[in-house]
């Protein structure tokens, strides 16, 4: 029994440096990729849900509702806000990577 979990350890270690996962830059592609994928997917989200605060605000204005109307435009604004949090993210990721693709004499 200790033989196999010795093994198995062996393995979680040795394996991923042998496939070059252990390698700080291909940990790092990784993670960059993940966190691409992230702020695409969380970009993607705060569109809906801006795209459903006009929804509603639209709504309000045509019925004429003022305390609707408010709460709406509010809503509305929030969802503004968070979706360009996440779009400044993501310019930022990218002028960082075009950075890093420049020759250091720049």
């Amino acid at each position: 029994m200790n033989r196999l979990i010795c093994m198995t350890l062996a393995a979680l270690v040795v394996l991923p440096l042998l496939l070059g996962c252990g390698e700080k830059n291909t940990y790092k592609r990784n993670v960059d990729f993940l966190n691409d994928s992230f702020l695409d997917e969380e970009r993607q989200v705060r569109n809906e849900r801006l795209g459903l605060a006009n929804k509603e605000l639209s709504e309000a204005v045509a019925g004429g509702d003022g305390a609707r109307i408010e709460t709406a435009r509010a809503e509305y604004q929030l969802a503004w806000e968070r979706l360009e949090i996440v779009a400044r993210e993501i310019r930022e990721r990218e002028k960082k990577k075009q950075e890093a693709g420049r020759p250091r004499n720049q």
